[in-house]
């Protein structure tokens, strides 16, 4: 969600666009196959993997891999380079159109970074704010869990001089906990 809002892609979208599901377009591009095995898959047990990892702000788009469960399983979080050989990343290349030195790249989506960096409020106004996100789940709260993981990537970017996750902690935490008391006084 963060990755399309940001990027202003989504599903939706797609299919106006191309008049087909994303999942369908995927299928047919590898021609029913996984990517890595090269087993026939049917649409229905394919696995739309994201090319370079969701862990690294890489959306799920018209640059997936269809994958089998077993071999999505087995990359799970692996960049490209990580997990195919040469010849294979040339093929997925090919397929893709994410150059080979994309593919063989181990960086985070520098363009989604860089708008956070730029409009924090984007991420802790607009996205972490909604309904969606504010929940607690074995006494985890959503927004904390998200910042946790986006902070990791963003070590080296400062937000009033203060890493992602003290800003957040220091100014929007309090608000967000907030909102979820609210609704909750209001169900």
């Amino acid at each position: 969600d963060l990755c399309s809002g940001i990027l202003n892609k989504n599903i939706t979208q797609f299919r106006e666009k191309l008049g087909e599901d994303l999942s369908s377009y995927i299928w047919k591009k590898f021609e029913g196959k996984c990517f890595k095995c090269k087993k026939l898959v049917s649409e229905k047990e394919m696995h739309l993997d994201h090319t370079r990892p969701l862990s690294y702000l890489w959306p799920l788009d018209e640059t997936a891999t269809c994958l089998c469960g077993n071999c999505n399983s087995s990359k799970s979080d692996i960049f490209p380079v990580d997990f195919y050989d040469e010849d294979e990343l040339v093929s997925l290349s090919k397929i893709t159109n994410i150059s080979i030195e994309e593919l063989k790249s181990k960086d985070p989506n520098f363009e989604i970074l860089d708008f956070l960096q730029s409009n924090p409020s984007y991420l802790f106004e607009k996205f972490l704010s909604r309904s969606t996100y504010l929940t607690i789940k074995d006494n985890k709260f959503t927004p904390d869990l998200i910042i946790k993981s986006l902070n990791r990537l963003m070590e080296e970017y400062e937000f009033n001089g203060q890493s992602l996750g003290d800003f957040y902690f220091d100014n929007y935490r309090p608000i967000l906990l907030k909102l979820i008391k609210n609704s909750k006084n209001l169900s």
